[in-house]
């Protein structure tokens, strides 16, 4: 018996197919060409193979594959995966607790109802979490992330993101490249791993509604929460339009790390340390 042994197998050829499931659990390869592939109620798994393809999962927990090409996916109803693969993909999760996944290529990725997880892969990829309590994670390339509605976890990766959390109470984590970050409305937290996830000068972060008031924190996660940071180590100096958050975290008297907050001015009360 084999690993698929419980599921019916439905392929395609080289050219372009339109191939449907029924109510078991199936495996349809696409093969080649640009396909259109449908899974119906079982937990079927799509594979597009070459070409641009058209998947959609349908009902159950189901698993799609893009392939090269740039794809469609739908996962529907259920708690799906879906992988992009190369090319320039959409990925729409739908209803339930989806995983999605971009891969090469400059993808968008919507993460629909459920706590969803979305990583964009390589690429200038868009992420938006939608409905549920999502992580978000750009990856490598200049990416856009809305977390959307509830208590959402973004975090751009390398490159020159635009992060922005939405309702609700999020953690948004600075990373290597010039950040833009917006928590929204909610108590959110601006975290940052390492000095190098904000580097001083023109390559430092912006925090663009930070609110004190409502809750907002700046963790330091680089600073030990036991010890504190060093005296002297920490500088928030008023600007014209906000205040500009320097950390000296080696002692060697040079900043190297920087971070801008626009239309706030900052207080040692307001940060956190790991």
């Amino acid at each position: 018996m084999t690993a698929f042994a419980q599921f019916r197998l439905l392929h395609g050829a080289s050219t372009a197919d339109v191939i449907f499931a029924d109510t078991v659990d199936t495996i349809i390869l696409g093969k080649g060409g640009n396909d259109s592939l449908t899974g119906n109620r079982g937990h079927d798994r799509l594979f597009g193979g070459d070409g641009a393809d058209s998947l959609a999962g349908g009902d159950g927990n189901d698993s799609l594959f893009g392939g090269a090409g740039n794809d469609r996916l739908d996962g529907g109803n259920g708690r799906d995966v879906l992988s992009g693969g190369a090319g320039n993909d959409q990925s729409f999760g739908g209803a339930g607790d989806d995983i999605l996944a971009g891969g090469d290529g400059i993808d968008a990725l919507f993460g629909g109802d459920g706590d969803d997880a979305l990583n964009g892969g390589n690429g200038d990829d868009l992420l938006h979490g939608d409905a549920g309590n999502d992580s978000l994670v750009g990856g490598a390339g200049a990416d856009r992330l809305f977390g959307g509605d509830d208590d959402d976890g973004l975090n751009g990766g390398a490159g020159n993101d635009w992060v922005d959390g939405g309702a609700g109470d999020d953690r948004l984590y600075g990373s290597p490249g010039t950040d833009t970050l917006t928590g929204g409305s909610g108590a959110d937290l601006f975290a940052f791993y390492d000095p190098a996830s904000s580097q001083a000068g023109a390559g430092r972060d912006v925090i663009t509604d930070f609110r004190a008031a409502d809750g907002d924190r700046l963790q330091l996660l680089f600073i030990d929460g036991d010890a504190g940071p060093r005296p002297g180590s920490i500088t928030i100096l008023a600007t014209g339009t906000g205040s500009l958050l320097r950390v000296d975290s080696d002692g060697n008297g040079v900043t190297d790390f920087e971070v801008e907050i626009t239309g706030a001015l900052l207080t040692m009360a307001d940060l956190m340390f790991a």
